[in-house]
Formats: C-alpha cells, sequence, structure tokens
C-alpha cells in the first residue's frame, strides 16, 4: 500500500501491468474487492478521527493477511482492493479468515467494524476492468445480501452472465 495505506490512491499501471503478466505467463490471478461496513455511521457516531483509525487499522490488517508480492491499495474512502497474483478465486479464503473481529480503541472505546468483499479470478479473454467490475460486482451483492438476508453464496459464472446482457 502506499506511504498512508489509509488513504493512498491504488496504482493503475501497477494493475494493469500484473494483469497484463498473468495473461502472457498463463498464470492465475485473483481481484478481492472490500468495502467497510456501516463507515459512515461510524464517523457520525465516533467522530471522524475514529474513522480514520478504523481505515488504518483495517489496511494494517489487510497488509497482515496477504503474501509480499500482493497488491493491496486502498481506492478512496471506505473501499479497497487487494490483486492476488499466483491466485486463484477460490483461494481468497486464506485472506478473509485472516481479517475477523476487526475492532480499534478510540479514546477508551472499543469500535467494531466489519467488511463486506467480493472476488474474481481474471480469464484470459477478460481485459483487467471486466474483472474488476466483476469484484465489484459481487462486493455491492454480498454487502446487499448481508444487510438484507445476513450473507450471501456467490457464483461467478452467474454474475458473468449478468454482466454479459
Amino acid at each position: 500500500m502506499s506511504e498512508d495505506p489509509a488513504r493512498g490512491e491504488g496504482s493503475s499501471p501497477a494493475r494493469a501491468g500484473e494483469a497484463a503478466r498473468t495473461r502472457r505467463h498463463s498464470r492465475p490471478l485473483a481481484v478481492l474487492a472490500f468495502d467497510l461496513d456501516g463507515f459512515k455511521q461510524i464517523n457520525d457516531r465516533y467522530g471522524h478521527a475514529a474513522g480514520d483509525l478504523v481505515l488504518r487499522e483495517f489496511a494494517v490488517c489487510l497488509k497482515k493477511g496477504v503474501r509480499r508480492q500482493d497488491i493491496a491499495v486502498s481506492i478512496g474512502g471506505d473501499e479497497f482492493r487487494v490483486l492476488l497474483s499466483e491466485c486463484r478465486a477460490g483461494q481468497v479464503d486464506r485472506v478473509l479468515a485472516s481479517m475477523s473481529n476487526l475492532k480499534v480503541n478510540h479514546n477508551g472505546v472499543g469500535v467494531a467494524f466489519a467488511f463486506s468483499a467480493g472476488w474474481a479470478e481474471c480469464q484470459p479473454h477478460e481485459s483487467p476492468q471486466t474483472f474488476l467490475e466483476l469484484a465489484d460486482r459481487m462486493l455491492y451483492d454480498h454487502k446487499r445480501d448481508r444487510h438484507d438476508r445476513g450473507g450471501a453464496v456467490y457464483n461467478v459464472r452467474e454474475v458473468r452472465a449478468l454482466m454479459a446482457l
């Protein structure tokens, strides 16, 4: 991540370069998209200093949960992405499992927070933009389903079919 992981910009050239290498060498590449749940409410209830602390803590946990060769970036606000080189979409559980029970201490008050996630694997025929859009769509489906029903099960083929319409 950038020097300030909570506010850094993701590197589009780095993402495009990784996707090009993946295609050139026929290697798997997965992307994880994250969005913090209830972030506005954290800012409203505890203040922006608490919100900034949550962003920094999430960035630290994310960086600890991925490998050195993975590219983890904040893409603005409370959204993050990770490119996982040499990784299939089915292997993202390892990252997700490392990020549970998230909590910060702000002025002596424990502030718990959670996230929604979506992921996709880059297919040889897809542009980097297409598989990033797939991960984003899965993220927002997950967020909506968590809100509506408390969880979601994803079928990447179904989401790809919807995107083709």
